[in-house]
């Protein structure tokens, strides 16, 4: 090239490489940079995706969140129970809690129960106290045809020395006895919905169960009494029969069994001489005095403390009489017994072969025999004569 062109146009080719490799080398950085900020995003994603919380995973952190209310914590104390009644100053039929009362039919369940629903009116009804002022109640009837219940509603009221004139903000009594089983589940459902009753009385239970004697369906609705006392804070009464055999207190079936295991309070209302007596059978924090109604010659239902120690007293007298006569019955048979191996013998036996064979006959320890036939003797049944025993005259039998 001219030399005057070249000072003219210098020769610019090795600037222009560097920068080009200054260029190619910035663009390779970016493309590193941008394919670095990719991948860490892409990872962030898939890493979110892999630990992304499951609906099982969801259901189990809010069941724990739940289970923080039902934790004993003592930031957060929990009330003394708050009974609603009380019999000479003991308390009973705490609020949240269900209860029962059972009984033999016809022994005064519904009686006891009206004593319990005047007490709410009145503030007492013979023994038995409320323990609330403005107490509310429910009363549903499930057994009895609507002109049963109405008299039962009319009996409240006049032990609780009350005019004829409603009460609903206080008391209120249905019956349910027209309504099928569900239909009765929902208007008690409904009804403590909107009442807000501080007790219910449910006479009776059995009515809410398809099978009393079924497992699940005696839990089911014991289970739901449990949840809605709960709920609101209510006590729930539940009465139920118990077993027809006289000597057998159970309440009936698999819902009897649910009910007594669950219930704060469980009642029993016997009836002996016309005098009902109600017992606290089963009780959670101590058990309640006995107290005791009937109907006078007016048809009337009067206190019967009274009649019932009296009772009480005829019991235990009627209960020695039946021990001694048993065990008179006994020893005559027993003594009978030894007069007929006597009488085998010729009438007289050794000591040791007489109480050999009577341990064998009435099958019982030679201690046993042994003060059996010392009786006799004391009794002059028999005579011993040196080691020997003989009959003394079979008219001494005991009386």
């Amino acid at each position: 090239m001219d030399s005057n062109l070249s000072s003219a146009f210098p020769d610019t080719s090795a600037q222009n490489q560097d920068k080009v490799n200054l260029i190619s080398t910035t663009a390779d950085e970016s493309v590193n940079s941008v394919t670095a900020v990719d991948t860490s995003l892409f990872n962030a994603i898939v890493d979110d995706a892999v630990h992304e919380p499951t609906e099982e995973d969801k259901a189990e952190a809010a069941l724990l969140d739940s289970l923080m209310e039902y934790r004993m914590d003592f930031t957060n104390p929990v009330p003394e129970e708050e009974y609603l009644f009380s019999v000479d100053g003991h308390g009973f039929f705490a609020k949240g809690d269900i209860h029962g009362i059972k009984a033999k039919q016809k022994s005064g369940k519904t009686s006891a129960e009206a004593v319990l629903a005047s007490s709410i009116l009145s503030g007492k009804c013979f023994r038995v106290e409320c323990l609330k002022k403005k107490l509310r109640a429910l009363w549903l009837d499930t057994e009895q045809k609507k002109s049963d219940t109405y008299k039962i509603y009319n009996m409240v009221f006049e032990l609780a020395h009350l005019d004829k004139t409603n009460m609903h903000d206080r008391f209120e009594m249905f019956s349910l006895r027209r309504q099928s089983m569900d239909e009765k589940m929902n208007s008690l459902r409904v009804l403590i919905a909107d009442r807000k009753p501080d007790i219910v009385f449910i006479d009776g239970i059995v009515d809410l169960v398809k099978n009393f004697n079924e497992v699940e369906d005696s839990q089911a609705v014991i289970e739901v009494m449990m949840q809605i006392s709960a709920e609101y804070d209510c006590a729930i009464v539940c009465v139920l029969h118990t077993n027809k055999d006289d000597t057998d207190h159970n309440m009936r079936g698999h819902l009897g069994t649910m009910l007594s295991q669950r219930a704060g309070n469980v009642f029993e209302c016997t009836k002996r001489n016309e005098v009902i007596t109600v017992s606290c059978s089963d009780s959670r924090h101590g058990n309640v005095p006995d107290w005791s109604i009937k109907y006078d010659a007016e048809g009337h239902l009067v206190d019967a403390d009274v009649a019932r120690e009296e009772a009480k007293r005829q019991q235990k007298q009627e209960n020695a009489q039946r021990s001694k006569e048993k065990t008179l019955k006994l020893l005559n048979e027993r003594t009978e017994k030894v007069l007929e191996i006597l009488r085998t013998n010729g009438g007289c036996m050794k000591k040791s072969g007489l109480v050999s064979a009577v341990m064998k006959s009435i099958e019982k320890k030679e201690t046993t025999v042994k003060n059996l036939i010392r009786e006799l003797v004391g009794s002059k049944t028999v005579v011993t004569m040196g080691d020997t025993v003989s009959i003394n005259g079979e008219q001494n039998l005991f009386s």
